[in-house]
């Protein structure tokens, strides 16, 4: 199953932007340092292509949520999870500014990659952060991938990146801890313990 998903996501020529390069994949697994029998939530999950990596370590996790706004990416990545006899993944339709369409106290890993800058989350920030909270376990991890808050000529303008550290203290503010921070090129990754 493995050589089927990594073809798949090599040929996904999707027709939305997705961050899922070899370089950050292989950094954000590392972090996330996924373990058998836990519950992965692939936040923003958009294509769905972090869900579907996730799925290469299919027997070790007990299940994998993938949620997004976007309801057409949600069918495909269904789709595509059945093609290839993928069984303990689930998509959920949801607006993260409102609420996060996911059991309280259910998740040990989250990854949000690539997702923030697109939302107004700091508009709305007391309810996503406490969304968050709510929906992690207790020393849940969270992984969060963003671009550098510096001007370049791709990716979202420079007024929508997020600062790290603007980041850290929202997240400090409900709980969250900083363990570590790491560098990739354009883009910065971030991991948090509640």
């Amino acid at each position: 199953m493995n050589n089927h998903i990594n073809s798949k996501l090599h040929n996904n020529k999707c027709h939305k932007p997705t961050s899922f390069t070899e370089e950050h994949k292989e950094a954000i697994f590392k972090t996330l340092n996924l373990q058998k029998g836990e519950t992965f939530l692939d936040l923003g999950c958009g294509v769905g292509d972090y869900s579907l990596y996730a799925a290469t370590i299919s027997t070790k996790l007990k299940q994998i949520f993938a949620i997004d706004i976007n309801k057409d990416l949600l069918l495909d990545l269904e789709k595509t999870a059945k093609l290839l006899k993928i069984d303990n993944l689930t998509t959920k339709y949801s607006d993260i500014n409102k609420d996060i369409n996911i059991e309280t106290n259910s998740i040990d890993k989250c990854l949000i990659a690539t997702v923030l800058h697109a939302t107004n989350i700091f508009d709305t920030h007391s309810k996503f952060f406490s969304e968050l909270t709510r929906i992690m376990k207790d020393k849940g991890e969270i992984v969060i991938l963003e671009c550098k808050k510096e001007r370049t000529f791709f990716g979202p303008p420079f007024e929508k990146r997020i600062d790290p550290k603007t980041l850290e203290q929202h997240l400090q503010q409900y709980g969250f801890d900083k363990l570590e921070q790491i560098n990739l090129n354009n883009f910065y990754l971030m991991k948090f313990r509640v």
